[in-house]
């Protein structure tokens, strides 16, 4: 199990992005709000991993706010505010936090 932690620690000091990036030869540094989601994104090389810091928290939905409260690659489970007797899904592009922090 060890080893497993040791490979795990490894991996996770390794960057799968710059903390800039290209746009048409100029260089744009992101603010300091991004550059938490963009973080998160690329500390765990997914796009949905941008989210993680909001489990939780309010969010908002399609079908308006909720709890976000699993992230997956290809889902999100939300309990809504207007139906708290079920959990509901969406896909994690469909999702933005409520408020910044």
């Amino acid at each position: 199990m060890g080893r497993y932690l040791e490979l795990a620690n490894e991996a996770l000091k390794q960057p799968c992005g710059e903390s800039s990036r290209q746009f048409a030869g100029i260089t744009v540094s992101p603010t300091l709000e991004t550059r938490k989601l963009l973080d998160s994104e690329e500390r765990f090389c997914q796009p949905h991993a941008k989210l993680f810091r909001f489990l939780g928290r309010k969010i908002r939905t399609p079908a308006g706010p909720g709890a976000l409260l699993q992230v997956f690659a290809n889902r999100v489970t939300v309990l809504l505010d207007c139906e708290l007797s079920r959990c509901t899904w969406f896909r994690p592009e469909e999702v933005e936090p409520a408020s910044p922090e």
